[in-house]
Order: C-alpha cells, then sequence, then structure tokens
C-alpha cells in the first residue's frame, strides 16, 4: 500500500492470550478509536524509549488487569495504513496472573484460532490470524519411494505432532498413495497441502504449496481464502510477492548448508532474521533444520522450521529415500 499523506510510525506490541482450551483473548475496539468497533488482540503503543515486554505488561494491566507469565515471540509485522505505518510486535502468553476482563469497558471474548477469521478484525491482523493457526514445525515429505515405507513413517511423524505436512510429489505416485496420505494426516487432526506442480490441491488437501517460480508466475492468489498457500521463497522480494498476493505463509532458505541444495549459499540466522523482520506473513526456516532449531528460529522471528530429513522419522529415511 502507498502512503498518502504524513506518516507516523507507531510501534505496537500485542498479546495472542491462550487459554488451556487454546482459545484466544480478543477484545472490541471502542467505536471512537482508530479502526473502532473491530475485534483484536489485547495490547498497544509503545511509549518512546520503552521496551516491548515492559509496554505489554503494561498494557495487558491496564487493559484487561492481567500480567503475563511466560512470554514466547509470535510474529513481527510492518503494515501501513493510508495515514500511518505501524510494526505488529505479536508475542504468545500461556500463563497468567489476575482474571482478564475488560478495564477500559470493552468486550472480551474467548475464540478459537479457527474461529478468528470469523471476527471482524483490523486487516493488518491477518497475517497474525493465520500465525496463530499455524504450528511450529512444517514436514516436507520425501519423494515417496516404496508406499508401505512412506505411510509408516509418515504415521509415525504424526504421531510425534505434526500439525502441517507438505506432500512433495514430482513424479507420478504410487496408485492410493495420495488419497491414503491425506487421509491419514487429516485422522491425526492436521493439516496436508500438496506440492505437485499444480496449481490445483490434490481432492481432500488442504491447499497447495508453490514453488519460487510458480509464485513468480502468478498474478492474483490461486486458491480461495479457505484454503491454505504456503511459497518457497529465497529472496526479501519472493517474500514481497507472496505477501502481496495474500498467501498465508512462506518458507526462506536455506538458512544453513544443506544436502538437498549443497550449492545454494545459506542465509545464516542473521539473514534469517532481516528477512522475517522485513516480511508480511508467517516465515518458517528452511534448509539444514531439525526439531532443536525450531525456538531458534522463533527467536529470529519465524513462525518455526520447515524441514524433510530433520522431521521424516531417521529410521526410516535410509529405506524410504
Amino acid at each position: 500500500m502507498v502512503l498518502t499523506g504524513p506518516s507516523t510510525r507507531v510501534e505496537v506490541v500485542l498479546a495472542a492470550i491462550r487459554d488451556p482450551q487454546e482459545r484466544i483473548l480478543v477484545s472490541r475496539r471502542h467505536d471512537h478509536a482508530h479502526q473502532g468497533g473491530l475485534w483484536e488482540l489485547p495490547g498497544g503503543k509503545c511509549e518512546p524509549g520503552e521496551p516491548a515486554l515492559a509496554a505489554l505488561q503494561r498494557e495487558l494491566q491496564e487493559e484487561v488487569g492481567i500480567r503475563a507469565g511466560t512470554v514466547t515471540p509470535l510474529i513481527r509485522i510492518p503494515y501501513r495504513y493510508p495515514d500511518r505505518e505501524v510494526r505488529l510486535d505479536v508475542y504468545e502468553v500461556r500463563d497468567w496472573s489476575g482474571e482478564p476482563h475488560g478495564r477500559e469497558g470493552q468486550p472480551l471474548r474467548w475464540v478459537s484460532a479457527d474461529a478468528l477469521e470469523d471476527q471482524a478484525c483490523p486487516p493488518a491482523n491477518a497475517p497474525i490470524l493465520r500465525a496463530l493457526q499455524l504450528p511450529e514445525r512444517y514436514l516436507i515429505t520425501p519423494e515417496p519411494e516404496q508406499p508401505d515405507t512412506f505411510l509408516a513413517a509418515l504415521d509415525q511423524a504424526l504421531a510425534q505432532g505434526v500439525k502441517l505436512v507438505q506432500l512433495r510429489i514430482k513424479r507420478t505416485p504410487p496408485p492410493g498413495l495420495v488419497e491414503a496420505a491425506i487421509e491419514r494426516v487429516h485422522r491425526h487432526g492436521a493439516r496436508i497441502l500438496t506440492n505437485t506442480g499444480s496449481l490445483t490441491p490434490s481432492p481432500g488437501a488442504d491447499g497447495i504449496h508453490l514453488t519460487a517460480a510458480q509464485l513468480q508466475g502468478l498474478k492474483q492468489r490461486p486458491l480461495p481464502a479457505q484454503m491454505w498457500v504456503g511459497a518457497s521463497c529465497h529472496s526479501g522480494d519472493e517474500l514481497e510477492r507472496a505477501a502481496a498476493l495474500g498467501l498465508d505463509f512462506a518458507v526462506f532458505g536455506p538458512v544453513q548448508a544443506t544436502s538437498t541444495h549443497p550449492d545454494a549459499a545459506p542465509a545464516g540466522w542473521a539473514g534469517f532474521a532481516a528477512a522475517c523482520a522485513a516480511a508480511r506473513l508467517p516465515v518458517y526456516a528452511l534448509g539444514g533444520m531439525h526439531s532443536d532449531d525450531t525456538e531458534t528460529a522463533r527467536q529470529y522471528g519465524g513462525q518455526g522450521i520447515a524441514a524433510i530429513r530433520g522431521l521424516w522419522p531417521a529410521a526410516l529415511q535410509k529405506e524410504e529415500r
């Protein structure tokens, strides 16, 4: 969006407060306020020179009467309105002291992550809502060779808590494998995106994952909002294009050296952090990632990690390759 007048940079901290049922607390903005009448996460502006976490604690006390316990970064989003530029620094809060209530007379509501999109929210919140739905780990499957082994490995990964799968198939798959994989993923309450070179998801899948080449060839989002679209990105320009097309998330890499793309220069964690800081959508770290890197990726501004070898069950990797 192009600014059309004087611009003011506003630093904002927001709290995604989750209760034991994984519901998220939202509050309704007063009608006279900017974006009045819309539902949003609790939080507000940082005072000049005020650290973000200090501002978060102050805003939570002033708005909903609680003090946050454990606080972890979720996402940082730059956004431009016609009259102002904001940077939204969002943190997850899973424990707190006090009973949340609208101290400024604003209504509060507990909403499941999947139902957040049904609330009327400020447009800047769209990538935040998706980040709240996305898990920390994104499994990319290897090319299936032996169906029984492949499906057994997928079952094991899902049993270990994987909630988002990219079914990456570039060759003709064995009969029935795609259908069996989708059924298994859904049985575990997870989502699956297909990456087959087609802009149409496999029947029953939850969306698609785009290559960088496919991303460059698009002029609009290829699927409706209820289906997810991810994309592989290797530069800030590609991340910006993914955001401009309204995609749901991206993977960025390689962050570290990987045998899959040995000639690609790794961006390193500093490069990943810089990419996330400018991105307007959730970003996973890709390239040389393992489960132990999840927290590091989040600390550098990412949604988490995406991986093949790092998330595919090790005991079955050799046989599957």
